[in-house]
């Protein structure tokens, strides 16, 4: 081999490795979406916290199993459009025998959203546990949420014919239409222990006006025992 052979068979060689340890040198900086953290998504440069997931769990009503689940964001800044969920059903060993995927819209700073009503087809003596992973959502700034001021009152909790019913106005205070809203329940016993979670939607509420809603839940034997009227709780929130 020559020596202008030699310089070049030596230059390709070095530009080889180098090309081979810079390729290393990326592929450990660069990740692919699917290896993130699904629980994350806080953004770039530390923008807003995670959504926190508050509790899970399932209730049984009338031999039917239904999932649910607490979120709450924290921060006072940032809030999403939507949230992709998935509630995983799992086995007494861990594992994922059924999952339910979902999405929540339009959610506001400090506030607390929940799933629930999702009916579960594992049997019930195979569910160990109810868990969550986060699979989508996107911050944005506090300032673009729309938020129309909206209070209500609960005017009656009733049960009959195996039957509870609960009654109240929605108000809205703000100088504009709010489209929809949704009206969470939260059952709990003499305890304080949730039993049961339901709820309706609202449409259309006029600026300075109110709408009445009914919640109607069907009681089994177990949950009919468990009723108090004075332990109920109330969430609403805009769609």
């Amino acid at each position: 081999m020559t020596r202008g052979s030699k310089k070049i068979f030596y230059g390709c060689l070095f530009a080889l490795c180098l090309f081979l340890f810079a390729s290393v040198i990326f592929l450990n900086f660069i990740k692919k979406p699917n290896d993130l953290p699904e629980q994350s998504f806080k953004g770039e440069d530390g923008i807003g916290e995670a959504i926190q997931i508050h509790d899970t769990g399932y209730f049984v009503n009338e031999g039917k199993v239904y999932g649910y689940a607490e979120f709450f964001n924290p921060n006072e800044e940032w809030w999403t459009p939507f949230v992709t969920y998935r509630l995983r059903v799992l086995d007494k060993d861990g594992k994922e025998a059924e999952a339910i995927t979902g999405d929540l819209f339009n959610f506001g700073p400090k506030s607390r959203r929940f799933v629930y009503g999702a009916e579960i087809r594992t049997p019930l003596q195979n569910i160990g546990r109810i868990d969550v992973l986060l699979i989508d959502m996107v911050w944005e700034a506090g300032d673009s949420f729309i938020n129309r001021e909206a209070s209500f009152e609960l005017d009656e909790v009733t049960v009959g014919d195996r039957l509870a019913t609960v009654r109240g106005t929605i108000k809205n205070t703000s100088a504009f239409m709010i489209p929809k809203m949704e009206v969470v329940v939260i059952f709990r016993d003499s305890s304080g222990f949730k039993y049961f979670i339901t709820g309706t939607f609202v449409e259309k509420i006029g600026e300075f006006s109110s709408r009445d809603f009914r919640i109607s839940l069907s009681l089994d034997d177990y949950l009919l025992n468990k009723f108090q009227s004075d332990k109920i709780d109330v969430y609403i929130y805009q769609l």
